[in-house]
């Protein structure tokens, strides 16, 4: 569909941008947060369910059935990294170029589940963005390209904090976030059937 009229967004890689569509940074839609368990037994520490790196790496989405493994944290480490439904989660370091912010959208509620070490969480706080359009905004190719430009580290690459924090994202008003959200999972459940 062609919009009426556009506005330059003034981002190079976003290019024009329908006149109705805000322009935004993800520090002002989301709550960001990299974990630091580390999944390693201290003393007083409790077990929980944990997302790792290879979880985010093999699964777009990710309920109960996903999380297989166990970490040791805090309380106070906890009631910082757990997650909840709708959260995103995205690999901000990597050894592997191409796995560099992959990204998990949180599907179901998973009330005693944590995130470990390598990965930071975006948890929506803006009544103008939907998770579900934010998820599949961090899964276009240019965003990827964004944060490789972005990046740093040779052996280890990885995204810093200001970097996610001032990643722009276009807005669109939340009924065509849902129209948007509506035809790219039709659209991915159909590639998933012929794959």
């Amino acid at each position: 569909n062609s919009y009426p009229s556009y506005k330059n967004s003034g981002v190079e890689w976003l290019g024009d941008i329908p006149n109705d569509w805000d322009l935004s940074k993800l520090k002002y839609q989301t709550k960001i947060i990299s974990s630091s368990i580390d999944k390693k037994y201290h003393e007083g520490y409790n077990k929980y369910p944990i997302i790792h790196y290879n979880d985010i790496v093999k699964n777009k989405r990710i309920g109960i059935n996903q999380i297989i493994d166990f970490g040791y944290c805090s309380q106070q480490q906890f009631d910082s990294f757990k997650v909840l439904k709708g959260d995103l989660i995205v690999t901000k370091d990597s050894m592997d170029i191409n796995n560099v912010c992959d990204s998990s959208i949180i599907v179901e509620n998973l009330e005693m589940c944590v995130f470990g070490y390598h990965l930071t969480k975006f948890s929506v706080k803006s009544s103008r963005l939907l998770p579900n359009y934010l998820f599949y905004y961090f899964n276009n190719s240019m965003i990827k390209k964004f944060y490789l430009i972005n990046s740093n580290g040779t052996t280890i690459i990885g995204v810093g904090k200001s970097t996610f924090e001032n990643t722009p994202i276009n807005l669109p008003p939340k009924k065509e976030q849902t129209q948007i959200v509506s035809f790219l999972d039709i659209k991915t459940q159909k590639i998933d059937e012929l794959i």
